[in-house]
């Protein structure tokens, strides 16, 4: 029972579609936006996490399941329950969140990302 968050990019189907009519450098440039996002989540949430919890720490990993989306968390079913007591916290013991902030930084950086990126490299219409 693991607690996921989820960073939504509105408009990212429809990004996805045009990126595939245009040129295979284009797409790569974009997914290489995507992954040094990733990237940046996944490191925020490894410095963020509790240091004595050294099973969540090694727990926390990436995957890729398209060009531009990547899944950055808890990785391991039977490792998202204790990500999950540790980011909510329980009863008797307070929230120590991580996932959360490193979820809430990438939501405004990586649309400015892609922004810039997409001004770059696309003509004005």
């Amino acid at each position: 029972m693991g607690v996921k968050h989820k960073v939504v990019v509105k408009g990212l189907r429809e990004l996805e579609r045009k990126l595939e009519k245009m040129p295979r450098e284009l797409e790569s440039e974009a997914e290489a936006a995507t992954k040094e996002e990733a990237e940046e989540v996944y490191e925020a949430m490894r410095s963020n996490v509790v240091r004595n919890s050294s099973m969540l720490h090694g727990a926390i990993g990436r995957r890729q399941l398209s060009p531009l989306s990547i899944h950055v968390g808890v990785l391991g079913a039977k490792r998202a329950w204790w990500g999950a007591l540790v980011e909510f916290g329980t009863s008797t013991r307070p929230a120590t969140p991580f996932a959360e902030p490193a979820a809430r930084e990438a939501e405004q950086r990586y649309a400015e990302r892609m922004a810039q990126f997409l001004n770059k490299k696309l003509p004005p219409t």
